[in-house]
């Protein structure tokens, strides 16, 4: 018997239809909200087959009219007429401060620009060095400038556009002048409170792989690590999720009801919990789809009535589209969805295929979620970030409950911090301990070979070796012959140009890596003083040797005198002397050539008509781009 289509999945995928259309077709006319309204007033007059088809019209319509709106107020920029000026300005730090490899890039509001006052959310760039705390409020000295379009494969302009940023701001310094109050106020008290206490007496890449888990943060973990982590397919632990959210609502729900309270209070605790870790890790897609699910299973039990796991997640869906539009677009928002639609229609089948077979009811479940969640993420993130892991089933089966354990273990030890010190450090420790198995499961499952594939070529023959055994699984002879065809002409076709360019420095093996004892205010006595260089500049010994070696990695041709070993930051402008990271053979004479380039920009820093950190972005984009 055919499955009939439920009314109310209907109107909110409709609704869902017309926002996301309005990145494609937009419009604000009223005559268009005119006619969702008509069509909405003729399906209340039908009781007949055409109801529910009235219904979907009218609310595709009104949410094509609604997400037109929403788009024309996320473009709406004061400030975009005033880029290329500078003023004085008041801004309020709206999230975590994050420091890149040239300068320290974040989320802030601005209060006051000069006389105006627009309360426009701008990206904030400043020298590397202090963080500005999140909530604080600076003052400082503001360049407005346009983002950078497509460039290196990333289109800053159009990702910060889905966002509702239209301008980059600049600035050399601040001064923390305040803090904000209210609502945020209170984030900011329980961001701070889970970073300070979640890995109580923590430090090194435990305390930041903790941080990461419970907040969603990767800074200061380091890069190698965190390959890993995507190569294995486990780089989604380190981000706030919807199992995140669910193990909150859980444990909290699940402590309360130990502690007496009786179900009706244990839900609102849990809702209460969801709530907070909400504002404590920041409204990305992934959370507010996992929190407005759980807040309508909780309030459907409370007022009981069935719960409907597909309309929460619609719901979740029309929600954040009705914000912003342009979610439709992003990763978070992609992964997210994808994942637990395929959990709801792929894990059930998965499981009853491993009836009968000696695999435990809860390890069956894993594995069925596990694998839904990586068959659907593959084409989002080929699509997003060009790589599929081959081993995500694995490691998702060994790494997922740990990290759900260590995530409560992380909020009871914070809990117990300000009033049971040692408490909370014994139960870092232990958690410190967990921390360690799950970076040497990322470092397993990451480094074993073929582990991801981050090639086209790559691609077609997992594709046509999967079509393969399925169609021999099936016994489907000319879907058999058809595969077997696509892999002849996969193995045949020669292949495109390498990953790693005979000439071009590599994003990922090289992607520079910075002296910390030079910064804007000290040029005078490091880069720009006569001979300092020759001072931190590394043995011989060791440049040949590291040659030797990346000349393996990057595949290179020819003896090492072809070969000059380079800073990818020169010395001159403050590149790390001996992190291999800022090591690289560049070929001659582009060599000597890149040499004279990196004089003249050192000349422009001390001369003051470059910054530091310009200078450095420059000299990254030209050798990763022109070599």
């Amino acid at each position: 018997m055919p499955a009939r289509l439920h009314p109310a999945h209907a109107a909110v995928g409709s609704l869902c239809l017309g926002l996301a259309a309005a990145n494609v077709v937009r419009s604000t006319t009223p005559m268009l909200l005119g006619c969702a309204g008509v069509a909405l007033l003729l399906c209340l007059a039908n009781d007949g087959p055409a109801r529910l088809g009235l219904l979907a019209v009218g609310l595709v319509l009104a949410g094509l009219w609604w997400g037109g709106v929403r788009l024309a107020a996320l473009d709406r920029s004061v400030l975009a007429a005033r880029i290329g000026t500078a003023e004085r300005a008041l801004v309020e730090v709206t999230a975590p401060p994050r420091a890149g490899t040239f300068d320290v890039r974040v989320r802030a509001k601005v209060l006051r620009y000069g006389s105006l006052r627009p309360g426009e959310t701008v990206l904030l760039e400043l020298p590397r060095g202090r963080l500005p705390p999140q909530g604080s409020i600076l003052s400082l000295v503001a360049l407005l400038q346009a983002p950078r379009g497509p460039e290196n494969g990333f289109d800053q302009r159009a990702w910060l556009r889905h966002q509702g940023i239209q301008v980059v701001a600049r600035a050399d310094g601040f001064r923390v002048v305040g803090r904000r109050r209210g609502l945020g106020a209170f984030a900011d008290r329980l961001h701070g409170w889970l970073s300070r206490d979640g890995a109580f007496g923590l430090s090194g890449q435990r305390r930041a792989v903790l941080n990461a888990i419970v907040l969603g943060e990767t800074q200061g973990i380091d890069p190698g690590l965190l390959a890993d982590y995507r190569a294995s397919g486990l780089y989604h632990v380190l981000a706030v999720d919807g199992l995140k959210v669910t193990a909150v609502a859980g444990g909290a729900g699940g402590l309360a009801f130990l502690l007496g309270a009786g179900r009706f209070l244990a839900e609102l605790v849990a809702l209460g919990a969801v709530a907070g870790y909400v504002l404590a890790v920041g409204t990305h897609p992934s959370v507010i789809r996992a929190a407005v699910a759980a807040a309508l299973v909780s309030l459907a039990w409370l007022t009981a009535r069935q719960r409907d796991r597909w309309q929460a997640l619609l719901v979740a869906a029309a929600a954040l589209l009705a914000w912003n539009p342009y979610f439709v677009y992003d990763a978070g928002f992609q992964l997210s969805f994808a994942a637990v639609s395929a959990i709801f229609i792929v894990t059930p089948r998965v499981v009853r295929a491993l009836e009968g077979y000696p695999v435990p009811g809860g390890l069956a479940q894993l594995i069925g979620v596990s694998t839904a969640c990586g068959l659907a993420t593959a084409p989002v993130t080929w699509f997003q970030f060009h790589q599929v892991s081959l081993v995500t089933v694995p490691a998702n089966v060994v790494g997922v409950p740990l990290v759900a354990e260590m995530l409560v273990l992380a909020l009871l030890t914070a809990a117990a911090a300000p009033i049971a010190a040692p408490v909370a450090a014994a139960m870092a420790v232990v958690n410190g301990y967990g921390v360690a198995a799950l970076n040497g499961w990322a470092r397993i499952s990451g480094g074993v070979p073929f582990a991801q594939v981050t090639s086209g070529r790559s691609l077609a023959l997992l594709l046509a070796t999967c079509v393969l055994l399925f169609s021999l699984w099936k016994r489907r002879e000319l879907l058999a012959v058809a595969a077997t065809l696509a892999l002849v002409f996969v193995l045949l076709r020669p292949g495109g140009e390498t990953a790693l360019s005979p000439q071009r420095a590599s994003w990922t093996v090289t992607p520079g890596a910075l002296n910390s004892s030079v910064d804007q205010q000290n040029i005078g006595e490091t880069i720009c003083k006569h001979g300092w260089t020759s001072t931190i500049r590394p043995p011989t010994s060791y440049t040949n040797a590291l040659k030797l070696k990346q000349m393996r990695v990057y595949r290179r041709r020819g003896g090492p005198t072809n070969y000059q070993e380079d800073h990818l930051i020169s010395l001159e402008l403050g590149g790390d002397p001996t992190d291999p990271r800022n090591l690289w053979p560049e070929p001659y004479p582009r060599a000597g050539d890149v040499d004279g380039i990196e004089n003249q920009l050192n000349a422009q820093v001390c001369s003051g008509q470059m910054t530091l950190a310009d200078a450095q972005r420059r000299e990254s984009i030209l050798k990763h781009t022109a070599g």
